[in-house]
């Protein structure tokens, strides 16, 4: 059938939020939904059912025209859309936009649904009654990617055109496999997927709450974050509301990683948030964006300044990835890809939770080249990336390969290089340390010789610290930036 539901004529809106309702009188197979503006702007779409639940998200740049499907079984929804039946009543979709004035019309069309190519899997089966936000209950967590025990290469920052990437799912997923990841998490601005290319190669949801004072990545979440402006606390925009949505993410089971910390306009600016609901720093962000060469650096110092401190919160890398293949962000430059650079996390077999134990863990190392193989140890036996030992000599060994000609090894002890050795490739780099003072930790980065980074390690820690640091803003005081 083709019920066309017209929802008046076109609408003149000054405010950057507004409501929109539209009533759905029968029932039918799908929804779809055109939306037009005239204006180029950043909009985010939600769309509510009769009885309060969230079905639709949408997130579009520069786009004169957007669609989303729905359909009961989810097999041929959009990317962001949970399925289920469509129930009959008033509707309602809420639209933020970046600037203040813009024109709508929205058309509802129900009618038989367009068949995607994709063989996608569903990762919301139904909706709970009692809950307005969406869960992934249908996303297997422990489903087995890989048995074989070691190092996986991943990407914990990537978007596609669920947002304002240019690559599809499906482009996302073979780029993945030419990068030769394992796993990467799905983190477009401001949307949970609900559902992905069935592949290979391990996708885990995830989302980068996308603010206008910082952004953070909640990793392998469990459901949707209400992160509106409109919320009573503020929402992403304020500094109550933030720290809320890091404590959800938290409860979602999901892993809190403030992203791009230092690189300026996204850097986090919320001075309050709490250092106890960090989980891991995005150290390194794509590091072809001219600007990211500094920003590293000064991650770095931060980074080193919260270890100092006494906290446990490790070191990741992400691509951000946002553009095609054949594209670079300066002229002859190197192209922004996927995977670059890579996170490497060791378990014991490829599954989603695995993955996300490891960060909470911090056997984790970042590189953009070198592969490495790291045992430690100390008197009392092996010792892991990330974990606090019990002796008081650390010996590390590592077997280096893929490494650049006249590269170099600096070994940091509390935040001051204390040794540095050149490198070549398919070589075996061995310290022993003695760490005599009651909190020490010891970290490791591969550099050109030049200086360019290469790689890093998340530290080994002896002993602990009472934390002096409470804050975004004090951490920033005390590293002086």
């Amino acid at each position: 059938m083709s019920n066309q539901i017209s929802q008046g004529n076109r609408v003149e809106v000054n405010t950057n939020y507004v409501k929109h309702s539209f009533f759905v009188n029968e029932r039918g197979a799908t929804l779809r939904l055109n939306l037009s503006f005239s204006v180029p702007n950043w909009m985010m779409l939600l769309v509510w059912d009769p009885h309060n639940h969230l079905r639709g998200q949408y997130l579009k740049v520069n786009e004169e025209n957007i669609e989303l499907f729905l359909s009961p079984d989810g097999s041929e929804c959009s990317y962001s859309i949970v399925p289920g039946e469509m129930t009959i009543g008033q509707w309602e979709i809420e639209i933020f936009s970046s600037v203040d004035q813009y024109s709508l019309q929205v058309e509802v069309e129900l009618g038989q649904h367009v068949v995607h190519s994709e063989h996608k899997h569903g990762w919301v089966k139904a909706i709970n009654q009692k809950d307005s936000f969406f869960r992934l209950n249908n996303y297997h967590y422990q489903k087995v990617v890989n048995k074989e025990a070691g190092w996986y290469k991943g990407d914990f920052h990537t978007h596609t055109t669920i947002s304002d990437g240019k690559l599809t799912p499906l482009q996302g997923m073979n780029q993945a496999k030419l990068q030769n990841l394992d796993f990467f998490v799905a983190t477009d601005h401001n949307v949970v997927p609900t559902n992905w290319v069935q592949d290979d190669v391990l996708v885990i949801p995830g989302v980068e709450i996308t603010a206008t004072k910082g952004h953070y990545n909640a990793l392998g979440i469990n459901r949707w974050l209400d992160w509106r402006p409109t919320c009573s606390d503020g929402g992403m925009e304020s500094e109550e509301g933030m720290n809320r949505l890091l404590r959800e993410t938290k409860d979602a089971q999901g892993v809190r990683s403030i992203n791009h910390p230092m690189l300026k306009p996204w850097d986090w600016q919320f001075q309050k948030t709490e250092l106890t609901e960090i989980d891991v720093v995005e150290i390194w962000n794509d590091p072809t964006y001219q600007d990211n060469a500094q920003a590293t650096e000064d991650a770095l110092t931060l980074w080193d300044e919260l270890l100092l401190d006494g906290y446990h919160i490790y070191g990741i890398g992400g691509s951000d990835s946002h553009m095609l293949p054949t594209e670079s962000y300066q002229e002859g430059g190197a192209p922004s890809l996927i995977g670059d650079p890579a996170t490497y996390v060791y378990v014991e077999q490829l599954t989603a939770e695995s993955v996300l134990e490891a960060l909470g863990r911090g056997e984790i190392y970042v590189s953009r080249g070198p592969e490495l193989d790291i045992e430690i140890e100390d008197e009392n036996g092996p010792v892991k990336l990330g974990s606090t030992c019990t002796g008081t000599q650390l010996h590390y060994k590592i077997i280096c390969r893929n490494v650049t000609e006249r590269s170099k090894v600096n070994w940091i002890v509390n935040g001051e290089v204390v040794e540095s050795k050149q490198m070549a490739d398919n070589c075996i780099i061995e310290e022993t340390f003695h760490l005599d003072s009651s909190y020490s930790y010891v970290r490791a980065e591969i550099r050109k010789e030049d200086g360019e980074l290469l790689a890093f390690t998340n530290p080994i820690f002896k002993g602990t610290k009472e934390q002096n640091l409470s804050n975004w803003g004090e951490l920033l005081q005390k590293a002086g930036k």
